[in-house]
């Protein structure tokens, strides 16, 4: 009778080599799993910082733009909330109209909103209000007012954005009327 050859010893994994490589395999996936999972976190943090960030500024520029052009501007608080108005000029060095322009924050919605007519605009209603463009939302005032002025020529802008997730965006700054006449008829 003739024997077969009998198998090396080397072939195969013991039990033990296959439980040893299943829980280095395991520890590596939970590593690069974390990982993941902390730059997604990272990532949402981040676009939501930028998108707070980029609707103040959008909102900053808005009202600067409309202040630097106009002949007069009022700010009235209403409670704790306040309404801006001006008159804006609009067009080329050739043809100029001229429109109001207003900015109402509310503290209760934490909006700021903004309207424009050919004729004198008027603390809105709160059904009203829901009708003006929404130029930021989650707005808290930096300090007591998100507006102030001290004369019909400028206005101070200060407020916070929330972004959610990340801190909230501070905006501070300041603008001028460049126009010299300071004609507020007939908007107010």
């Amino acid at each position: 009778m003739t024997r077969r050859p009998r198998a090396e010893a080397d072939e195969g994994f013991t039990l033990m080599e296959l439980v040893v490589a299943s829980m280095l395999g395991i520890i590596v996936l939970l590593i690069v799993g974390s990982l993941l999972i902390n730059g997604l976190r990272g990532q949402s943090s981040v676009t939501s910082l930028t998108a707070a960030t980029n609707a103040s500024q959008l909102a900053a520029t808005s009202i600067q733009g409309d202040v630097r052009n106009a002949t007069a501007v009022k700010t009235t608080a209403i409670g704790s909330d306040q309404f801006v108005i001006a008159r804006v000029a609009r067009g080329t060095n050739t043809t100029v109209t001229y429109k109001c322009v207003s900015w109402y924050y509310s503290a209760a919605t934490k909006e700021i909103r903004s309207h424009e007519s050919s004729t004198a605009i008027t603390a809105p209603s709160s059904t009203t209000l829901k009708t003006w463009r929404l130029v930021a939302s989650k707005v808290t005032p930096k300090g007591t007012t998100v507006f102030s002025s001290a004369d019909l020529k400028s206005v101070s802008i200060t407020f916070f954005v929330d972004s959610g997730t990340a801190k909230a965006v501070p905006i501070s700054t300041f603008a001028a009327s460049r126009n010299p006449t300071g004609d507020s008829a007939p908007c107010f």
